[in-house]
């Protein structure tokens, strides 16, 4: 209906589907190109880590950066 029941929309259950979103659109952007079923599926696993701390942003890219996906790819 409006920004404030997108917000509540994606913050709620969909939050974590949403920093996936946001890690493998990182990821893409990081390495130059599209990912493999098994690094979309790290992503996907270790990625809730992130989740105690609500998935800010700073941490999202430190994860990607510090990865093998960036690092080995």
């Amino acid at each position: 209906a409006d920004f404030k029941a997108l917000r509540a929309y994606l913050a709620g259950d969909r939050m974590d589907r949403v920093a996936f979103s946001t890690l493998k659109h990182l990821a893409i952007y990081a390495t130059g190109r599209t990912l493999t079923y098994n690094e979309l599926a790290f992503l996907e696993e270790n990625g809730l880590k992130l989740r105690p701390n609500q998935y800010r942003m700073q941490d999202l890219v430190r994860f990607i950066i510090h990865s093998d996906i960036f690092l080995k790819k």
